[in-house]
């Protein structure tokens, strides 16, 4: 599965609200305390991470509102679920087992993620149903 493949390209579409809301992002205060809570919980953490990578106090703050403009105005207003530790730790392996999946490596995944065959097929089984569910949505 390519990169290609999991970029939605409604999350980057024309949007006339989120567009309105970006153009004026960089009007808004680099200050956490003109934010609510959570959002500037967040932007901090993209702040700390994008500092960390290299970029400038500046650059990093603008980034960082840009990104949690986007995530809040495709996320918000509903209830989501961010998983921690072990059970974040198990996503990625399994997101990252499915995109190297080519459905004729099940035996190098095992060795790779040291899993059984029977898991290795529950969790592209899964991963495919996720990726499926993503691009169809729900029929029922």
């Amino acid at each position: 599965m390519s990169q290609q493949e999991l970029l939605d390209p409604d999350l980057l579409g024309n949007d006339d609200n989120l567009n309105d809301l970006l153009a004026h992002s960089d009007g808004l205060a680099n200050d956490d305390r003109a934010w609510p809570k959570m959002l500037a919980d967040l932007i901090a953490v993209n702040v700390a991470e994008l500092k960390e990578d290299g970029f400038e106090h500046n650059e990093a703050w603008r980034i960082a509102k840009r990104l949690i403009i986007r995530q809040s105005h495709f996320l918000g207003g509903g209830m989501v679920y961010l998983p921690r530790n072990d059970k974040l730790k198990k996503a990625l392996r399994d997101a990252n087992l499915y995109h190297d999946f080519n459905g004729h490596n099940h035996r190098a995944l095992m060795k790779k993620y040291n899993l059984t065959q029977q898991s290795v097929y529950q969790i592209c089984a899964e991963q495919r149903q996720l990726f499926i569910d993503k691009k169809q949505g729900k029929l029922f």
